[in-house]
C-alpha cells in the first residue's frame, strides 16, 4: 500500500493549503530525505501573499511547496547518489543549476538559466514530512553540529556570500543595514572574518538589541542622522529607506553590497551620490560555493545561527509562523517536524 505524506502548499490566494500526496519515489542521483526543522523566511511569505519578484519574472508558479531553510535525514538514496548513507543528517542548497552549461562550468550556477531554487523554482521545499533532494546539491553536517544551527545554514551561506560580495579585508569597519536573518548571520560572518568593527543598523529597537546580543560592535539607530561611514556596507533591510541610508553611510570610495529583494520593481537611487562618492554598488544572490566554509563556521562555533530561533512551532501551524515573519520581535521562527 503506498504510503502518503503531508504537504504545504501555497496557491497565491495568500492561504496554506495542507494536502496529503503519495510518498515520492528515489530516482536516480536523488535522496529521500525526512524533514526535521525548516526556518521560514519573508521569502515564503511573499510566495504565500504573490509578492516575491520571480512571479513577476515568470521564474516561479504556483502551487509551490515551501521551504529552503531545512535538515534532514536520508532515508533512501537513489543509483548514484555517491557518497550519502541511510540515516546521514543533510542541508542543501537552494539553488541548483545544470551543471552542463557555460554559466554552470563559470561556477555562477545560481544564474543557470535552467536552474532549480529549492521551494521555489522547479523544485518543491522542505514544508512537507518527505521530500525529494538532488543528492549532487546536498552536504552532509557533522554530529557536532545541532538540527538549531543546521537548519539554518542556507541563510548563513547567503550571509557569507554577501560578506564575499563586499570584499571585506581584516581590519575595515563594516555596516549591515537590517537586523533580520540575513543582516544578523552577515554581521557574524564579518566578525569570524576579521573585520575591525561591525555595525548593524535598523530602526528597530529589540533589533538592535538582537544584534548586540548576537555579536555587533556597535548598534546605530537608523532613525537618527550620523555622520559616521563605514569602507562597506551590507544592505539587508529589504526597504528602500534602508538602500538609501547603506548609500548614504558609505565611505568615498566604499562598496555597497545588496542581497534584499524589494517587490516594488524600480527603486528611486541617488545616482548622483554613487558618481560622487565613487561607490561601488552590487548584487549577491543566493549562496553559490559557500556551502562548505559556511558549514565550517558553524562547526567551528564562530556563527551560531539557531541563536537566532524566536518561536518554534509544528508543521500545523505553518499559518501561525509566516504571520509571524517580520515581526520586530521575531528573528527565527521553525517548524519542527517529528
Amino acid at each position: 500500500m503506498t504510503q502518503s505524506i503531508e504537504v504545504v502548499e501555497l496557491r497565491g490566494d495568500g492561504d496554506v493549503h495542507h494536502v496529503r500526496r503519495p510518498e515520492p519515489e528515489t530516482g536516480a542521483g536523488d535522496l529521500l530525505i525526512a524533514v526535521r526543522q525548516v526556518g521560514l523566511c519573508a521569502t515564503d511569505r511573499e510566495i504565500r501573499d504573490g509578492e516575491m519578484a520571480y512571479f513577476r519574472t515568470g521564474l516561479a508558479r504556483y502551487p509551490i511547496v515551501p521551504g529552503h531553510e531545512w535538515v534532514g535525514e536520508v532515508m533512501d538514496t537513489g543509483a548514484g547518489a555517491i557518497g550519502f548513507e541511510v540515516g546521514d543528517r543533510v542541508v542543501g542548497e537552494c539553488s541548483i543549476g545544470c551543471g552542463h552549461c557555460a554559466v554552470c562550468a563559470a561556477g555562477r550556477y545560481h544564474m543557470c538559466p535552467n536552474r532549480m531554487e529549492t521551494g521555489l523554482i522547479s523544485l518543491d521545499g522542505a514544508l512537507a514530512t518527505r521530500m525529494i533532494f538532488p543528492a549532487r546539491a546536498a552536504r552532509k553536517v557533522p554530529s557536532s553540529v545541532p538540527d538549531d544551527d543546521a537548519c539554518l545554514i542556507e541563510p548563513t551561506a547567503v550571509g557569507l556570500n554577501i560578506v564575499r560580495a563586499c570584499g571585506i579585508v581584516e581590519g575595515e569597519s563594516v555596516l549591515v543595514v537590517g537586523a533580520g536573518t540575513i543582516g544578523l548571520l552577515a554581521a557574524q560572518v564579518a566578525v569570524a572574518r576579521g573585520a575591525k568593527v561591525v555595525s548593524v543598523a535598523d530602526v528597530s529597537p529589540e533589533r538592535l538589541a538582537a544584534a548586540t546580543r548576537l555579536g555587533a560592535h556597535e548598534v546605530v539607530d537608523a532613525a537618527v542622522v550620523t555622520a559616521q561611514r563605514w569602507n562597506c556596507v551590507i544592505e539587508a533591510s529589504g526597504n528602500p529607506a534602508g538602500l538609501a541610508f547603506a548609500l548614504e553611510h558609505a565611505v568615498p570610495g566604499g562598496t555597497v553590497a545588496c542581497v534584499s529583494l524589494y517587490g516594488t520593481g524600480a527603486l528611486a537611487v541617488d545616482m548622483d551620490l554613487v558618481v560622487t562618492r565613487d561607490l561601488t554598488v552590487r548584487g549577491a544572490l543566493g549562496s553559490p560555493n559557500c556551502w562548505d566554509e559556511a558549514i565550517d563556521l558553524v562547526a567551528a562555533g564562530t556563527v551560531r545561527p539557531g541563536r537566532l530561533i524566536t518561536t518554534r512551532l509544528r508543521p500545523a501551524d505553518v499559518a501561525k509562523g509566516l504571520d509571524l515573519v517580520g515581526r520586530p520581535d521575531q528573528l527565527k521562527v521553525v517548524i519542527e517536524f517529528g
